[in-house]
C-alpha cells in the first residue's frame, strides 16, 4: 500500500466525464469534494483557491481542457487556455500544463478520437508529478539525516501535488 492509499483522501481525480477535487477552502473543517464540468468551474476553482499548490494547479487546468465542449474547435480551445492562464498570471506549473495541452490539440486537430488523446496527456501530466515527488522523495531520503528537524514552507504535501507531495515526500 502506498503512502496515498493510506493517507485516505486525494486532492483531484478524472471521472469518466468530469473533475474531481477536494475544496481545500473546507479543511481542516470537513473533506468536501466538487464535480468540475467545465472549464469555466475549473477556472473559478483556481481563482478562488479551491485547489492551491502549483503542481495541482496545472494538473486541475491540464485535465480542465479535457472539458472543453468542442475540443476540435480551436477557437474555442484557444479560449478555454487563456481563460485558464489568466487564473494564475505567474503560475509556471499551469502555463506549462495548458501549453502542453495546446501543443497536444494543435498536433492531433482532426482526429476522431481528440478527447481521448487529450484525457490521456492531462493523465500522463498527472502521472509524472506523482513521478516527480516520489523521486525527491527517494533523493531528499538519501540526504537527510537521521534525526533532524525540517521546516516546509507553502504547499509541499498532497494537498499541492499529484503525488506524496513535494517537500513533503521527503519526510514520508
Amino acid at each position: 500500500m502506498n503512502i496515498l492509499s493510506r493517507l485516505g483522501f486525494f486532492s483531484i481525480k478524472w471521472g469518466k466525464d468530469h473533475l474531481l477535487i477536494l475544496d481545500q477552502r473546507q479543511l481542516p473543517i470537513k473533506e468536501e469534494y466538487r464535480e468540475l464540468r467545465s472549464v469555466e468551474e475549473v477556472s473559478e476553482a483556481i481563482s478562488t483557491l479551491v485547489i492551491r499548490g502549483a503542481p495541482l494547479i496545472g494538473i486541475a487546468a491540464a485535465y480542465g481542457l479535457c472539458l472543453v465542449p468542442e475540443p476540435s474547435n480551436a477557437n474555442a480551445f484557444q479560449d478555454a487556455c487563456s481563460l485558464l492562464k489568466s487564473t494564475r498570471p505567474t503560475a509556471a506549473n499551469l502555463s506549462r500544463a495548458v501549453d502542453r495541452m495546446l501543443s497536444r490539440q494543435n498536433e492531433c486537430i482532426g482526429y476522431d478520437n481528440l478527447l481521448e488523446i487529450l484525457i490521456e496527456e492531462a493523465n500522463k501530466i498527472h502521472r509524472e508529478d506523482e513521478l516527480m515527488c516520489e523521486r525527491m522523495g527517494d533523493f531528499g531520503n538519501e540526504i537527510i539525516p537521521d534525526p533532524c528537524r525540517i521546516l516546509t514552507h507553502c504547499n509541499t504535501g498532497v494537498l499541492a501535488t499529484g503525488g506524496i507531495g513535494t517537500a513533503l515526500g521527503v519526510i514520508y
